[in-house]
C-alpha cells in the first residue's frame, strides 16, 4: 500500500490547498515541506473532514489500531477498544480536528512507537482506563489553539532550526501527550480528572513553552534538542524529523 506520510523535503505545489492536495495524491508529502507547511496549512488539515467512505482514511484509521492493539485485525473492528466513543460512527469524534488528529498521532508512532504503545496500554487499565483516542484529538485541540498566541507560537517554531512549524507543533503534541501520560501514570488519575488534566497542562505549557519543551519534547535534553536531532539524523544517513516515514499503511 501507498505511505501516506512520508515528509521529504521535495518542493510544494503551491497552487494546491491542503485538501486539494489530499483528495488529488495518495500523500500529505507535498504540504509538510519546508517551503510550504506553515501554521495556516496546520490548521488547513484540521478542517478536512474524515471519510469512512474513503479508502485512505480507514486504511490509516486501521493501520493505527493494528499498532497500538498488535493485531492484524482488519474486520469487525471494536473501535472503542482504542478510545473512540462511536463505535457505529467513528467519523463524529473527529468533528474538532479533522485529519490532523490522525496525522499527529501517526507522526509521534513514527518517532517513538514504543512510548505511544505504553501510553496507549495504560489507558486500557482497568482502574485508569480512559479514551485513549479522545485524548489525541483533545490534545491536537490543544495545539490548534496555540495557534491563537501568535507571540507563544513564535516562541515555539524559532525552537526548529529550520523554522519548520509542522516540526515544531508535533513537538508540543508530543509534549502534551507525554506530559499527559506522566500525570496520569504517576497521580493516579481517572475518568473525572480526564478534563482538568487537559486544562492543567495546556495551561502549564504556554507559561513557558520553551521549558515545557525541553522537560517533556521527544528530545528532553536542551533548547537545541530539535536542531540536534535533526542533524544527528541527518547526519547518519537517516531521516530528519520532518521526513518521517510512515509504511505499509
Amino acid at each position: 500500500m501507498n505511505n501516506i506520510g512520508c515528509f521529504s523535503n521535495k518542493k510544494s505545489r503551491a497552487s494546491k490547498t491542503p485538501e486539494e492536495i489530499y483528495n488529488n495524491d495518495s500523500s500529505f508529502s507535498h504540504i509538510i515541506s519546508q517551503q510550504q507547511f506553515d501554521p495556516i496549512n496546520y490548521r488547513a488539515i484540521s478542517q478536512i473532514i474524515f471519510e469512512t467512505e474513503r479508502e485512505i482514511d480507514m486504511r490509516t484509521v486501521i493501520h493505527i489500531y493494528q499498532q497500538l492493539t498488535q493485531s492484524q485485525q482488519i474486520e469487525h473492528i471494536d473501535w472503542e477498544v482504542i478510545g473512540f466513543q462511536n463505535k457505529e460512527n467513528i467519523k463524529s469524534d473527529f468533528r474538532a480536528v479533522g485529519l490532523l488528529g490522525l496525522l499527529n498521532l501517526l507522526y509521534f508512532m513514527g518517532q517513538d512507537l514504543a512510548k505511544v504503545r505504553q501510553i496507549y496500554e495504560l489507558s486500557t487499565d482497568k482502574v485508569q482506563n480512559y479514551p485513549f483516542m479522545l485524548a489525541c484529538f483533545n490534545i491536537t485541540n490543544l495545539t490548534l489553539r496555540l495557534l491563537n498566541n501568535d507571540k507563544i507560537t513564535s516562541q515555539l517554531i524559532n525552537l526548529h532550526e529550520e523554522k519548520n512549524a509542522f516540526v515544531a507543533l508535533q513537538e508540543y503534541y508530543i509534549a502534551l501527550l507525554k506530559r499527559f501520560d506522566e500525570r496520569w501514570r504517576n497521580e493516579k488519575l481517572k475518568i473525572n480528572d480526564f478534563n482538568v488534566t487537559l486544562d492543567q497542562i495546556e495551561i502549564e505549557s504556554k507559561k513557558d513553552i520553551v521549558k515545557f519543551i525541553q522537560k517533556n519534547g521527544q528530545t528532553q535534553s536542551s533548547i537545541n534538542g530539535m536542531k540536534n536531532m535533526n542533524n544527528s539524523k541527518k547526519q547518519k544517513g537517516g531521516k530528519g524529523l520532518n521526513q518521517t516515514d510512515f509504511s505499509n499503511i
